[in-house]
């Protein structure tokens, strides 16, 4: 049976591309496809004196992270659905951020023991990408595994 991969997901019109152009070039293989998704953290408890009551309830964080999450886990279930359309024998994942999103991209591909981690590129020109940083680029520059990285085609690739 073929290494399983794992594909990098945010429901973008270039993680679609990636997805079908990885299943052409890759042929029928086991996919985790990934969403990863940033958690509400909570303000400030109240002030050092304790004069101001806190600005956020836990409750209300813990709704708003469960919101986020159901929405993440559809966005991965989306994604998980056009690769088995491609002939990818995918499953979906999400997994909450942990320091950045091509670190958790990463510390997900060890997890489930992929062997190949996918990701589509926007193009973003150098200097944008510079300023804004690129899930590409932190993939491809920290992956001790390889990393296929392709390209947007089209209406979303931007060439600032």
């Amino acid at each position: 049976m073929p290494a399983p991969i794992l594909i990098g997901f945010d429901g973008s019109p270039s993680a679609r591309q990636a997805i079908e152009r990885a299943a052409h070039v890759l042929g029928p293989r086991p996919a985790t496809v990934v969403f990863v998704w940033d958690p509400v953290a909570p303000g400030p408890a109240g002030d050092p004196f304790g004069l101001v009551s806190p600005m956020y309830d836990p409750s209300q964080i813990e709704g708003v992270n469960q919101t986020i999450r159901t929405n993440a886990d559809a966005i991965a279930a989306q994604g998980a659905a056009l690769a088995r359309e491609a002939g990818l024998d995918a499953q979906p994942k999400t997994a909450e951020m942990r320091g950045s999103i091509w670190s958790t991209i990463l510390e997900t591909a060890e997890e489930t023991g992929a062997e190949l981690v996918v990701v589509g590129a926007r193009g973003h020109s150098k200097v944008r990408s510079l300023l804004l940083g690129s899930v590409s680029n932190g993939v491809v520059h920290h992956a001790a595994l390889p990393v296929l990285v392709l390209p947007a085609r089209g209406a979303d690739k931007n060439d600032d």
